[in-house]
């Protein structure tokens, strides 16, 4: 038994810091055991950045929408 066994006055680890680190252990070994891990990031990046960009263009498309049909109501 060692020093820190004994002298822990740290308190225990709620469930979900327990879980978040083991997660992270395995997203680390997941990672040690997949060098390509940086081109699937970037791939879901862009991946992101493609549905942002089509929700962009759904919004404006909505506003014109919206100011045409108020304009036509001012009429």
């Amino acid at each position: 038994m060692s020093f820190y066994d004994t002298h822990d006055e740290t308190t225990p680890l709620a469930p979900v810091e327990t879980r978040y680190k083991e997660l992270r252990a395995l997203l680390i070994a997941e990672w040690l055991a997949r060098p390509d891990l940086p081109a699937i990031k970037a791939q879901l990046a862009q991946a992101r950045k493609r549905s942002s960009s089509a929700l962009l263009r759904r919004k404006l498309k909505e506003l014109n929408a919206r100011e045409t049909q108020e304009a036509k109501a001012l009429d």
